[in-house]
């Protein structure tokens, strides 16, 4: 049985370019950088052994990561919304 398709599909349209706001990102920076200057933040080293390790943005204070105390891989020291800072060069 041959069946032919009856309908047709419009072209797919490209998507406009992403403009990056560094005003907007920097203001949005600002702000993640006072709402975490205001948490407490864990200390490493006086956890119990076998506690998890906890990691926080060098640039924000932003938690990056959680991670058990035999993890043997490198934890990130930078969270991705100021890793895009970094790659624009704005910190």
């Amino acid at each position: 049985m041959n069946m032919k398709r009856t309908t047709k599909t419009k072209p797919v349209e490209p998507l406009p370019p992403v403009v990056f706001d560094s005003k907007l990102a920097l203001e949005m920076f600002e702000k993640r950088k006072a709402r975490n200057a205001k948490i407490e933040k864990v200390d490493n080293a006086s956890l119990y052994a076998g506690s998890p390790m906890t990691y926080y943005c060098r640039h924000c204070g932003e938690l990056t990561a959680e991670l058990p105390e035999g993890y043997l891989g490198k934890p990130r020291t930078i969270c991705e919304p100021c890793e895009v800072l970094r790659a624009h060069g704005l910190i």
